[in-house]
């Protein structure tokens, strides 16, 4: 599965015999992995500077490495990576001011030594980056983790009270091609399973669109993740 991290909002109907109408309950979570970013979004306003720092914490308390951030090396507040020990938490600076509101990405891209948790991504709020829902689904973002270099891999997703079957996906990047595998339903539900092969050129952490069809709706798709040379296997040694 696909899953992005962060906070989530729903509302639950829930029918008391004796009462005409249904009580509606706000339900509010959080998905997590072994990792997360606290808060999960940044605010994108007119005339603000994208500027700030958040905390990125294991939520096991465990120690990890924060490998980099959009490709570089991250900023840590009170911590040097050169002298000190890994930490379970860490305070880490961000810094857009440098770049056109139109030019932001969609997400502020983490990599970790995690093994569970290899990449992680912070929302830019921004109306030029904002996926419409037009299907119902349980997930618009979609966390693709590492990808090994040279590789294709599958994931699911998953389309919410749906009948249409979906005729395809693709990738509005050139850097990937994207390929339905399979559609599986579940009750009212339709699980679908696709594999994301990219080029040789691409390496390190991504971000891109996704394009779904189904029935007479187009539903478009963030992807982001990281492609990365597998690790090699070492051969035990000669008795």
């Amino acid at each position: 599965m696909a899953l992005a991290t962060g906070p989530r909002n729903s509302t639950v109907k829930v029918i008391v015999e004796g009462f005409s109408k249904p009580v509606e309950v706000d339900v509010r979570a959080e998905v997590v992995m072994d990792l997360r970013v606290v808060p999960p979004a940044i605010n994108v306003l007119p005339n603000v500077p994208v500027a700030g720092r958040v905390v990125i914490e294991s939520v096991d308390k465990k120690p990890f490495r924060i490998l980099s951030v959009d490709g570089v090396a991250p900023v840590c507040i009170g911590f040097d990576p050169a002298k000190d020990a890994a930490r379970s938490s860490y305070l880490v600076r961000y810094d857009f001011t440098r770049v056109a509101t139109t030019e932001l990405p969609a997400w502020w891209l983490i990599e970790t030594d995690r093994m569970n948790s290899p990449v992680l991504a912070v929302k830019l709020r921004c109306e030029a980056s904002h996926i419409v829902p037009v299907v119902r689904m349980k997930e618009y973002n979609l966390n693709l983790g590492l990808i090994p270099t040279s590789s294709a891999k599958e994931f699911t997703f998953d389309l919410v009270d749906w009948v249409d079957p979906v005729a395809s996906i693709q990738s509005m990047s050139d850097a990937f091609a994207a390929q339905l595998v399979a559609q599986d339903r579940q009750g009212k539900d339709l699980q679908i399973r696709f594999r994301v092969t990219p080029n040789t050129s691409v390496k390190g952490l991504f971000q891109c669109k996704l394009q779904m069809n189904t029935g007479d709706k187009v539903q478009q798709l963030w992807a982001y993740g990281m492609v990365k040379d597998s690790a090699p296997i070492i051969a035990p040694p000669a008795k």
